[in-house]
């Protein structure tokens, strides 16, 4: 997987998975492991959607790449985020997005109260997203792949 429609078409599947699991899956099963899941999903999203334009850029011999997330959306942010119409809003939201998995990565211990998946951090100290959130981050993520591929 080396080209823009391949990175774009995974990113697309990433949201899906994400989405069917948030709307479909969870409210049935309630299982917690589904939104993390999910959160996983819409971040991988956000991986390949970002792959997806600097290969775009690549391609045309704008900006070079390689598979390091953080050096991939430095160069999004500094280089070519105008030129794709990503506001500070939308940068701060995919911020947010990996921030939340990184969360996940370095908790001891996650669990669901209420409409809430609640991570405790090493020092245990509660991080928690709302699944309100998670849906408004899948809207936000399927937007941005829209708004992406009309470009």
């Amino acid at each position: 997987m080396n080209n823009f429609n391949d990175f774009l078409l995974e990113a697309e599947r990433s949201l899906i998975a994400a989405d069917h699991m948030v709307y479909v899956s969870f409210p049935l099963i309630k299982d917690k492991r589904l939104l993390i899941k999910a959160i996983q999903e819409i971040k991988k999203s956000m991986f390949f959607l970002i792959r997806a334009i600097l290969e775009r850029e690549n391609q045309n011999k704008k900006i070079l790449t390689n598979g390091d997330l953080k050096l991939s959306f430095k160069n999004l942010k500094d280089s070519i985020a105008k030129k794709y119409n990503l506001s500070n809003n939308d940068l701060v939201l995919i911020s947010e997005i990996f921030e939340i998995s990184e969360f996940y990565k370095e908790s001891s211990f996650e669990f669901i109260r209420g409409n809430k998946v609640v991570f405790l951090t090493e020092d245990l100290k509660p991080v928690s997203i709302s699944i309100e959130k998670i849906k408004e981050l899948i809207v936000f993520s399927k937007g941005l792949i829209k708004r992406v591929k009309e470009k």
